[in-house]
């Protein structure tokens, strides 16, 4: 129920809850169309995703805990461990392990790859691409989105203040 597509792994056809399936749940938007089985999905999709030495969750995680002690709005909706918005320090710039987390919800002009963090969220709903992460290959693939169906103040559109390595298709 997000602005873009939710972050399907593909492989295992699992999902993570995003901040705005978040909103459904907490009955902050109101989604007549969304049946009891819909809504009991939704309140179903896990916060994080372990898989081997990785960590898939929509928001990210606050480098200043363990990661045993994430809050659920940390893994939905953390940008800045500091301010919570788009004025940074990113919580990525600060977390060093020990499992490297691929996350959303942050938009940024190019997918971010740093030891630790891999960001994912080119703002495909605002015209920007649409990423994927080939962990196979170690590389992102990324497509043209579709026309812009939001639009998206471009202080809200993160340029990553290092140059953060960036393997794509």
């Amino acid at each position: 129920m997000s602005p873009g597509p939710s972050f399907d792994l593909l492989e295992t056809g699992r999902s993570v809850r995003g901040n705005n399936e978040a909103k459904i749940i907490r009955d902050e938007v109101a989604l007549p169309e969304l049946s009891v089985a819909d809504r009991a999905y939704l309140q179903e999709l896990p916060l994080a995703i372990s898989l081997d030495d990785s960590l898939v969750v929509h928001g990210g995680v606050d480098p200043r805990k363990p990661l045993s002690e994430q809050s659920p709005e940390d893994l939905v909706e953390m940008r800045s461990h500091e301010c919570g918005g788009y004025d940074g320090p990113f919580w990525y710039e600060a977390y060093d392990g020990p499992m490297r987390v691929f996350f959303g919800h942050t938009v940024h002009r190019r997918p971010i790859e740093t030891r630790w963090a891999v960001g994912l969220d080119t703002g495909c709903v605002y015209g920007g691409q649409l990423t994927a992460y080939d962990w196979r290959e170690r590389r992102f693939v990324s497509v043209p989105g579709r026309l812009p169906e939001w639009s998206r103040p471009d202080d809200e559109i993160v340029t990553p203040r290092k140059p953060y390595a960036a393997r794509h298709r």
